[in-house]
């Protein structure tokens, strides 16, 4: 199982225990839902930021490439 899904299923089941805290409290159904949908868009945007791989920046791109090539770089004086 991916860290997505788990991050996904550990958020629901904090949002289902916050849902069924808010109904035994007697808040409207429709303010649980908006909660509920709320914290689901929190729960996607911080899962995708936790669990997605980041993009090689151009160096690391080009050490990882097959052919290597070398810089040099002389200061010359006048």
């Amino acid at each position: 199982m991916s860290s997505f899904a788990i991050y996904i299923i550990g958020f629901a089941i904090v949002i289902g225990g916050l849902a069924w805290a808010a109904n035994s409290l007697g808040v409207a159904d429709q303010w649980i839902w908006i909660g509920a949908i709320v914290l689901a868009g929190i729960a996607i945007i911080s899962a995708v930021g936790s669990t997605r791989r980041r993009d090689p920046s151009p160096g690391e791109m080009q050490m990882n490439d097959s052919v290597e090539s070398t810089t040099t770089t002389t200061n010359r004086r006048p």
